[in-house]
Order: structure tokens, then C-alpha cells, then sequence
């Protein structure tokens, strides 16, 4: 098929470093052809690049890591060839091929062979191993080339705006299946059991969406959507279960043609592939999707919120065969542009895709991992500035996916949906096949603003600039103004910690606010108005709205800031204001409003702005006002109350909980033992399997089921051994092998077979108790609903596993002193008699180690790891270690700040019950 391209986007020098390649020749075409096996632990190949010397020269600079290059030729037309010396700096990733000659102006091609290793790590060229049902080891080989690891197969110039196409060979054994970006235009058999497949010629693409794989992979059937073939294929075993990625699949190919107004764009084909312990959830490549084989193999049973989590990540990879792969950026700072996009056209595509669940509610929780990234001094913007490529991968956050998802649906929330979409539509299609920044974008979406009578004249560039460079985000503090009916809009940055919320800096904020007036008749009686909306744009640091109706006598009921729950930004009410808005919350605030209202309240509770027992206050008065508890929306909101309290503290706060649900569960007039209560209807088993008391209550079943295995509903037999599995080492060990082969019957298990599991638990647990009030129903719902979420265990064991390997990770010596011998000389004894060993760790991975340690909030721990990372700095990490500490901080302010104040709090609440 033959495509027609724009040329690529070189409108800007890039920045000077030393990473970069020079300008002075780039590539049009690869050919490449590799020889490879799944069960080799290398690799071989010659590639033919056609370039364009823009410049005489004598020396050609690319991309190279691991590889042995050999027999490096420039060839020209007229037939000069000059022969190159290859060396090589490991720092920068290139190779240097010095010419023994100045090659001239013009087109020229490239010849080399090369030679490396294929690796485990889910980069480069990787294999990836399964052993099946049958006990039958199956590998498979694939590429990973995003950000920059295109370098470690073949030497390319491996930098996105260097987009060219790529005509792709493989040798390898006969048996296999082989897969590329291209449909497979023919196979040649070769000598030794070996054949040659060679793959169509790919769109204008950058070097990081080239892939292939081989293995002994099978494939689903095809389905057609709009004259492309797609299929999902895997390792053997699964085909049975492919059935659920192929109709996501098949419905986003279709949304987003339909959507963007652009026909699938890089040829007729798209492969999705299940690849085992692939490091990430989706690679984007240029259609040849690979995914996490746990992503493409679903069981049927599954439930819908596990396929809609496995449904995000597919429609996020095949948004990006638009938005990343039709239409890149420029360079990495602009990762945003790909994974911010990806991530919002998912969300769009998933809300389509199911509407039973509102997919934008489910978000949430990403926005809060934003908001809590972006709320530390040590955040970074949604663009932020990279040097080497390498360093892309610190950006693979919530800042960049889901910030940055946030921002974009606050604005299209506040220009409306189809000019959104007209924008983004007008950017894809301006700049197809080629690569573009952030202005580009910004330029399209003015351009349909202002083409459009109906949106309200706004400057696109300058308000989504600072969206994009100003790291952090603000607060809106909202009290009445000094006029009656008018209310005072005063934003700051919000930060944990104090510094730096008092820097004056402000953001034009895209705000929609919905409000209520009554109005004053001829009767003398107040009538309260339907409510009604309003967008505007903050800009300053103080504004006031005006709320009075003309010509009539009006009073302002209430007002809602961040109405419909779009925006990203906090919002603080002053108490008069938050009263009369959650007065009735069933009529005046939808489920993700609430949301945003509880979550807001946490974050001022933990960054010392209000006191938990205001935050406490606001949560039982909503819990108490709606006929109809969202406990999905709540718990998250109890567990953090929860997790600042002391020992004792926490045993009163739980059975006070334990109370809330009861009166709960008798004002739905749900009978528990024929339907699920309203707080469990959204369980999954961890909220059982990590309750300490549910675990050790689950030790009675363990011990019934000893006694007589009869006597025990299977389903019962089955949760108390998966439960047990989570159990400290000495619970698990009274599990007999019998009754723990049993827990996986217990996967699926419903939201209604734990609760009448807990319920039969409960009268198991009375009816051995010497005390027959010893435990109730709503007890163990309270442990199910708190313990599970008890950071500080969690924490603690991040922090231990950083204490005892951070030097093994980070390839350091521990420092001499008689102290540290021992230890190291425990440490190496523990280790060899467990046969374990501490591997060194790549950046990569240490940044989510370091994000492990966000949860830990007691000081004794904080100043453990401050002298850890005093003592052994690592500067590749040194702004996620400093986000680390910053996190902690605040944690620990919290709990030095409200843990005895609120725990007193709940003592006399307590006691009060208990006289009442």
C-alpha cells in the first residue's frame, strides 16, 4: 500500500546537548534485516539507511548501545563509497562513523552489519518466557524501543523527529510466527530449519514505534473494522480468553475513526500481543500493540470493573496510533502530548465503550495520584524540560498521564465537547505523519474558537501554556463578598507543606459554577430558582461574581465552584457557604462532585489547613445526609482518619465506624442475608484479605473445617484459605495443604458471597466465644472497610526493604565502620543461607521503590531514611529521593498535629454513644 506523507517537522534546532545527535545528515528509509531466536541469547543483522547529507562531512554520528558494528560503508549513486572507523562514547549512546572521505551534499545510504544481546529486562530486544498448564516452557523474543532503546538492536538515528520508514526482514527458525509494525508479504525457506519473512514497508514513523516479535504465538480470528484486519494473538493455552480485547479493541478502532474524523492511518492491519511479564501495561508501536499478556487474556467471569481497567489500557494504546504515532513530539519533553491524550481518549472511549459505569468517576482515583504528586514542592510540570532520553522515563508519573488527562478535560468540559474535538481533529490532521510541540495544538484549538459564534473568546495559547510549564495547581477559597449575593473567588498554590503557598502565583483558572437563588414575590415569600450555571476564567488572585437578579429582589441559596467536577484545582468553602451547599446533597451535588468536595477536605486536613475533626465533621454530616451512600466514595475518606490514630484510638474509631454502617444498613431496610448492603456492593477480596481481624476470625473456619470438613460450605472453606494466604507466616502455617488448595475457588468470589461469609463468620466466631457479644455483622464490615487500608504496615515494609538494600540497588559499598560490617556480614550470612541475592536496581525502578515510601508518616522512620540518603546520595534519583522526604514530611506533620487531638475527639464521641 502506498502512502502519501508530509515531511518531517524540523521547524526548530534542537537544543544544544551533547545527547543529541547533530543535524547534518538524517534518515529517509531503513532497510533491516535481523536474524534472531528465541532461544539465542543474540542477535545479528545489516541495515541500509538512505539518507540526506544537508551538509559536506566527514564523519556521520548515530545511535548505538551494546552493538558491534562492522563493515560500515557510505555509498552514493555515482558510485563513490568511503569506508568509516566506528568508535564509540557509552555516556551519549552514539557511535561516531569517521569517513575516509568528505561526503558531499545529497543522498546517500548507509550500509552496516551489527551484533548484540538479547536481554530479560522488557527493553530492546527481550525474550519473555511462560511455562503452560502442561509444564511446557514457551519463549518468546520482542522489542521495546520507547524512549530509547531502538539504539540496543540496530544503530539508528534514535530520536523521535527523525521519522523515516522501515523496510523490515527477519530470519528466524521455520516453526515460529513472526509479527512486524507491516503485514507479512512473503516467507523464504532457508537453509537449517530457518526461513525469511519479509514485512511491507512501514508509514513515516519515529524510530521508537518500530517492533517485532517471534515466537510460537497464535492467533485469534480476525475481525474487520472498516476494511482493517485486527487480531489478538498469545502464547498457546489462551485463545479461549482473547475474546474480550478483541470487541474493546474492535469498538475503539471504530470510536476513533469516528472521533478524530481520520481513517486508521498506518496501513490495514493491527496485531495486538500478549507478551508474559511485560515490565508495562501497552506499548503504542505502530500497529503491532504489545501488551502485558494479563491486559489481552481475560476470564469471562472477570468482573466489570476489572474489564474496564483492562479496557482502558487497550483503547489508551490504540489511541495513540493517532495522538503519538500519526502525529508525534518533537522531542521527550513533550511526552505529555502522547500519554496526557492517550489517557484522556481512553477515558472517552471507555465511558462509550460501557455506559453502566461512569468511567470519569472511576478516574478519580488517578487524579488524586496527580494531585498528590503535584501538590509536593518537588513536582514537575506536565512539560518539562529533558536532556538525554534516558531521562524520559522519570516522566512516565501521574503528572504526565493523568495531570495532564485532568487538564485537557477541564478545558474541554469548559469550550464544550465538539469543539474539543474539532481542534484536536484540525491539529492531527495539519500535522500528520510529522512531529509537532505543545504550540502547535494550542495554535488549532484557538483557530476553532474563534471560527465558532457559540465559544466565549478566550486566549488558548496563554492560558494552556501555563497550565503545561507552571508545575503545581491552586485552590480556590470561596466566601461571600461584601455585597449581598455576591460571593469572593481568592486562589493560591496549594502545596502540603507550607513553603511556597504564599509565592502569589496564579493560573487562569476555567471555572464552572452552578448556583441558587431564591427570589422574594409579590407574596412576600422566598421561592428558590432552578438552579443555573455559569463559566468564567479566573485570572487574578481575588475575584468577585455578582449573583443578584436583575430587577429582582434575590437572595443567594448556594453556590457550587467546580460544578460538574471537571476542573483540576482544589476548592475550600467558607463554613457558611459548605453548609448550605451540602444541606441537601442528593439534589445538589452528583456523585463525582462529592467526590471532589471529600477529597478536597482530605487534602486540607493533611496539609494542616483544617483539622481532622473538621474533616471528620463534614464526612459524617454527608454520610448522614444522602438517602443513598456511595461507600466506594467514602471508605477511602474513613481508612484516612483512620490511619493518623494511635492503637487505641484506632479500636474506637472502628467500632464507632462499625456503628455508622449499622445505622446504615437499617435505614436502606436491606435484609442482609437476601441482598448485599449498600457498602459492599463494590468489594473485591483484598478488602478481606488484609484485615488482621478477619484474618484471625477466619482461623475458626480453618479449625471447623479440620474438625469436619462436611460442615463447611466450600465457598466458605475456600475465602478463609485466600484470606489465611495474606496472613502473617504463623496463620498461614496452621492452613492445611487440603484446605489451602481450595482459596483459588474463591477468585471470583461476589460482593454478597463475602458478606454472607462475614455474616456466618460473625455467628462461627460468637458461638466459640465464652463472650457472646464478643464480635457483630457490622464489626468485621468495619475491619473489612479499615484494616485493609492501614498504610503504616505497608510503609513500614518499604521503608525496612530500602534500610536493609538501598546500597545493593544503587551499587554502593556500605561505608566502613564496625557497625556496618556487621551488618553487611548478617546481611551477606541471611542471604546466602536463603539463597537470595539483591540485584542492582535501574533508575527506573528505584524512582517506584522511592514512591512506596510516600505512605510513611512516623518520624522515627523519616529520620532513618533522611541519614540513608545523606550518607548514600544517588544522583541519577536526587529529585525523587527529595519528593520522597517532601511526602513523608507531610505525613508526619499530620499525624504529630491531629493524632492525639482527633483521637481524644473520638474518645468523647465514644463516650457519649455509650451514655446515650
Amino acid at each position: 500500500m502506498t502512502h502519501q506523507h508530509t515531511a518531517t517537522c524540523r521547524h526548530k534546532a534542537p537544543e544544544l546537548s551533547k545527547y543529541r545527535l547533530p543535524r547534518t545528515v538524517v534518515p529517509r528509509r531503513y532497510e533491516l534485516v535481523i536474524e534472531s531466536d528465541p532461544d539465542s541469547p543474540d542477535f545479528s543483522g545489516q541495515v541500509a539507511i538512505d539518507v540526506d547529507v544537508l551538509e559536506p562531512t566527514a564523519k556521520i554520528v548515530v545511535n548505538s548501545l551494546d552493538l558491534e558494528l562492522a563493515n560500515v560503508l557510505l555509498s552514493h549513486d555515482d558510485g563513490t563509497v568511503f569506508t568509516a572507523a566506528v568508535s564509540y562514547d557509552r555516556e551519549t549512546e552514539m557511535a561516531t562513523l569517521s569517513l575516509n572521505g568528505i561526503a558531499g551534499s545529497g543522498k546517500w545510504t548507509l550500509d552496516a552489519n551489527f551484533r548484540g544481546q538479547v536481554n530479560d529486562q522488557s527493553s530492546g530486544l527481550f525474550c519473555a518466557t511462560e511455562t503452560d498448564r502442561h509444564g511446557h516452557t514457551h519463549n518468546i523474543l520482542c522489542t521495546q524501543f520507547e524512549a530509547a532503546e531502538a539504539r540496543r538492536v540496530f544503530p539508528c538515528f534514535d530520536e523521535p523527529d527523525f521519522k523515516a520508514t522501515f523496510k523490515l526482514s527477519l530470519i528466524l527458525p521455520r516453526h515460529h510466527m513472526a509479527l512486524a509494525n507491516g503485514n507479512g508479504v512473503c516467507s523464504v525457506a532457508l537453509p537449517g530449519n530457518r526461513k525469511l519473512v519479509e514485512f511491507e514497508e512501514t508509514v513515516l514513523m519515529s524510530s521508537y514505534l518500530l517492533c517485532f516479535t517471534l515466537g510460537p504465538i497464535v492467533s485469534s480470528d480476525p475481525v474487520m473494522v472498516h476494511g482493517k484486519e485486527l487480531r489478538i494473538w498469545t502464547l498457546p493455552d489462551h485463545g479461549d480468553k482473547t475474546s474480550f480485547a478483541l470487541e474493546v479493541a474492535a469498538f475503539g478502532l471504530d470510536y476513533f475513526e469516528r472521533y478524530f474524523g481520520i481513517g486508521y492511518p498506518n496501513g490495514n492491519k493491527i496485531d495486538l500481543v500478549a507478551i508474559p511479564n511485560f515490565a508495562w501495561g501497552g506499548m503504542e508501536n505502530v500497529g503491532l500493540v504489545i501488551c502485558a499478556d494479563y491486559v489481552l487474556i481475560v476470564d469471562k467471569d472477570a468482573d466489570a470493573h476489572h474489564k474496564q481497567n483492562q479496557a482502558r489500557i487497550i483503547l489508551h494504546e490504540l489511541a495513540h496510533q493517532w495522538f503519538g504515532d500519526y502525529v508525534t513530539m518533537r522531542w521527550w519533553n513533550g511526552l505529555w502530548l502522547n500519554e496526557s491524550f492517550a489517557t484522556f481518549m481512553a477515558s472517552k472511549a471507555c465511558q462509550a465503550w460501557n455506559p453502566t459505569i461512569n468511567e470519569w468517576e472511576l478516574f478519580t482515583t488517578g487524579r488524586e495520584k496527580a494531585y498528590n504528586f503535584d501538590s509536593l514542592k518537588n513536582t514537575h510540570p506536565i512539560e518539562e524540560t529533558v536532556e538525554n532520553a534516558r531521562d524520559a522515563i522519570f516522566l512516565v508519573d501521574p503528572i504526565s498521564y493523568e495531570k495532564g488527562c485532568s487538564v485537557l478535560y477541564q478545558f474541554e468540559q469548559f469550550l464544550g465537547e465538539e469543539v474539543f474535538r474539532k481542534g484536536i481533529s484540525t491539529y492531527l490532521k495539519r500535522h500528520a505523519f510529522s512531529n509537532t510541540e505543545a504550540a502547535d495544538l494550542w495554535d488549532a484549538l484557538e483557530e476553532v474558537c474563534l471560527a465558532d459564534p457559540t465559544v466565549e473568546s478566550l486566549p488558548i495559547r496563554q492560558v494552556m501554556d501555563t497550565w503545561i510549564s507552571q508545575s503545581g495547581h491552586p485552590e480556590i477559597l470561596v466566601s461571600r463578598g461584601r455585597k449581598p449575593n455576591t460571593i469572593k473567588l481568592s486562589q493560591r498554590p496549594f502545596r502540603l507543606l507550607d513553603i511556597g503557598r504564599k509565592s502569589g502565583r496564579v493560573w487562569p483558572i476555567p471555572v464552572n459554577l452552578a448556583y441558587q437563588n431564591s427570589v422574594t414575590g409579590f407574596t412576600g415569600q422566598a421561592q428558590a430558582q432552578p438552579s443555573r450555571q455559569r463559566k468564567l476564567l479566573l485570572t487574578r488572585k481575588n475575584t468577585v461574581v455578582d449573583f443578584n437578579e436583575a430587577g429582582l429582589h434575590s437572595r443567594l441559596d448556594w453556590v457550587k465552584i467546580n460544578a460538574g467536577g471537571s476542573g483540576f484545582y482544589r476548592v475550600r468553602y467558607s463554613p457558611d457557604l459548605l453548609k448550605a451547599l451540602t444541606a441537601d446533597i442528593d439534589s445538589n451535588l452528583s456523585a463525582l462532585e462529592l467526590h471532589n468536595l471529600l477529597a478536597d477536605a482530605s487534602a486540607f486536613m493533611e496539609a494542616g489547613i483544617i483539622t481532622a475533626a473538621e474533616y471528620f465533621a463534614l464526612l459524617q454530616a454527608v454520610v448522614a445526609g444522602t438517602k443513598k451512600p456511595e461507600w466506594h466514595t467514602f471508605a477511602p475518606h474513613f481508612q484516612g482518619l483512620y490511619s493518623l490514630l494511635d492503637e487505641v484510638g484506632r479500636k474506637r474509631f472502628q467500632a464507632m465506624f462499625a456503628g455508622t454502617l449499622k445505622d446504615c444498613a437499617v435505614n436502606s431496610g436491606v435484609d442482609p442475608l437476601s441482598a448485599p448492603l449498600p457498602f459492599v456492593s463494590d468489594w473485591k477480596l483484598y478488602n478481606l484479605n488484609l484485615s488482621a481481624t478477619i484474618q484471625k476470625a477466619s482461623l475458626l473456619v480453618c479449625k471447623a473445617w479440620q474438625a469436619n470438613p462436611q460442615a463447611v460450605d466450600v465457598v466458605d472453606a475456600a475465602l478463609a484459605a485466600m484470606i489465611l494466604s495474606f496472613a502473617p507466616q504463623k496463620a498461614r502455617k496452621a492452613v492445611p495443604k487440603e484446605l489451602f488448595d481450595l482459596r483459588m475457588q474463591a477468585r471470583n468470589a461476589s460482593p454478597f458471597e463475602m458478606q454472607t461469609y462475614l455474616l456466618r463468620l460473625a455467628d462461627l466466631w460468637n458461638g466459640l466465644s465464652s463472650k457472646p457479644s464478643s464480635v457483630d455483622i457490622f464489626a468485621l464490615y468495619a475491619a473489612a472497610m479499615l484494616e485493609h487500608s492501614g498504610r503504616n504496615p505497608r510503609a513500614n515494609r518499604a521503608v525496612d526493604d530500602v534500610l536493609q538494600n538501598w546500597t545493593a540497588w544503587t551499587g554502593q559499598k556500605p561505608k566502613a565502620t564496625k557497625q556496618a560490617d556487621a551488618a553487611a556480614t548478617e546481611a551477606e550470612a541471611a542471604a546466602e543461607e536463603s539463597g537470595e541475592t539483591v540485584e542492582t536496581l535501574e533508575p527506573a525502578a528505584l524512582s517506584h521503590v522511592l514512591r512506596n515510601l510516600y505512605g510513611v508518616d512516623d518520624a522515627e522512620s523519616e529520620a532513618k531514611l533522611r541519614a540513608l540518603f545523606r550518607k548514600y546520595p544517588h544522583p541519577p534519583l536526587k529529585k525523587e529521593i527529595a519528593k520522597a522526604l517532601e511526602r513523608i514530611r507531610a505525613g508526619v506533620l499530620a499525624r504529630q498535629r491531629e493524632s492525639s487531638t482527633f483521637g481524644r475527639q473520638v474518645k468523647q464521641i465514644k463516650q457519649k454513644k455509650s451514655a446515650a
